[in-house]
């Protein structure tokens, strides 16, 4: 008998480690200057503390996957999971391209 596992339970682990990653990438373009956080209160907590920024980062991100979970076996759930996934690795990609355009002038200087 075939398992059956739920998209939305499939891609939480990766979203949430998606997630994580970005909030690293953000935490380093911030940090550095090269980047503003958009989110007034997400700002608000990485000028504070990068921790409490990364725990709510990937609080909210739990949380609104536990939201998805319960509602699992709906299309709109398993829509919305299919969507996170996207966005996050979307965003991943970009923070990878905008690192590599930051890196390569430098190594080539170098």
């Amino acid at each position: 008998m075939a398992v059956h596992i739920s998209v939305v339970r499939a891609l939480a682990l990766p979203v949430v480690a998606l997630n994580l990653a970005d909030a690293v990438f953000t935490i380093g373009w911030v940090k550095t200057g090269m980047a503003v956080e958009a989110n007034p209160l997400m700002a608000n907590l990485l000028s504070l503390n990068p921790a409490v920024f990364i725990v709510t980062k990937l609080g909210l991100v739990v949380l609104g996957l536990a939201l998805l979970d319960r509602n699992r076996e709906s299309q709109a759930a398993e829509i919305a999971a299919v969507a996170l996934f996207l966005m996050y690795y979307l965003l991943l990609l970009f923070h990878i391209d905008a690192m590599y355009a930051r890196l390569v002038p430098l190594l080539q200087a170098g």
